[in-house]
């Protein structure tokens, strides 16, 4: 439950999504944001984990409402930090803008 596995997972469920493997990355994405949440850390990072998932969800076609709901937290986590993080929000926009219900 350390922040550190938090991050570590946050790169694995990314790798499996680029691989293609879905279910694999929803996992480790899940089990990063529960760590992410249970805790007060950093909004940037848990913006990167949220965002990850969401798109995760929604190419697997499962809760889109949420994944939808996640990348917007993301969105408004990312323009409370400061440095390149920030630069994200334009990324998610577009994939909001991108997957409309």
């Amino acid at each position: 439950e350390h922040p550190e596995v938090a991050e570590t997972l946050t790169a694995i469920g990314r790798v499996e999504f680029g691989r293609g493997r879905l279910a694999a990355a929803i996992d480790a994405l899940e089990r990063a944001t529960r760590i992410r949440t249970a805790r007060q850390g950093d909004p940037c990072l848990r913006a990167e984990t949220s965002f990850a998932l969401a798109r995760a969800l929604w190419d697997a076609g499962r809760d889109r409402d949420r994944a939808l709901g996640l990348a917007r937290q993301a969105s408004e986590d990312f323009r409370a930090c400061e440095g390149p993080l920030h630069g994200r929000v334009p990324t998610v926009q577009a994939w909001l803008a991108a997957h409309r219900r």
